[in-house]
């Protein structure tokens, strides 16, 4: 594969990660309270969390076997974690409460 191509390639895929987020927040917009939604519908590692359908920032797991696997949080439009925590729920609350939601 050229460079030309590979880069292709990759927008193509980063395209198509877009398009998949934004509908899954379209699907979250009218939701109330803390609500976490899977990117993909076949895995809970990567999820959306909202509160009242505004979009807060992404959690994900981190790896390790299923035991020790911890969960990263990180707000939206920033690139740094805001933590790393025991659960998927652990995580989407400190998105809120980074958030100054009351959650």
């Amino acid at each position: 594969m050229t460079s030309g191509a590979t880069t292709h390639a990759a927008k193509s895929r980063a395209d198509a990660a877009a398009a998949q987020r934004d509908s899954v927040l379209a699907k979250a917009h009218d939701t109330q309270g803390l609500v976490r939604s899977k990117l993909y519908p076949h895995s809970d590692a990567i999820q959306l969390v909202t509160y009242d359908g505004e979009y807060l920032g992404s959690i994900r797991l981190a790896g390790g076997p299923a035991r020790q696997a911890s969960w990263v949080a990180v707000p939206e439009g920033q690139l740094m974690t805001a933590g790393t925590f025991h659960s998927p729920k652990a995580a989407a609350k400190a998105l809120g409460l980074a958030a100054d939601k009351a959650v």
